[in-house]
């Protein structure tokens, strides 16, 4: 896989995560993740699985427009 770089956020804090591997088809900016892995004494997050949070509002619209 790809080594990535990115930014998580709460608006009010910046983690900078690195990631080895192939980030899911719904990962993408201003959208919510989860990532497990490691946070260093320099405030790098290195993950080791990341997943792309679907909210439930755009679940539901997916589901409707196929209907």
């Amino acid at each position: 896989g790809e080594n990535i770089q990115f930014v998580v956020t709460d608006f009010a804090h910046d983690v900078p995560v690195t990631y080895k591997g192939i980030l899911p088809d719904l990962f993408k900016e201003g959208k919510g993740v989860v990532a497990q892995g490691k946070l260093s004494d320099g405030q790098l997050f290195a993950a080791a699985e990341v997943l792309a949070k679907l909210a439930i509002q755009e679940d539901s619209d997916s589901v409707k427009a196929k209907i």
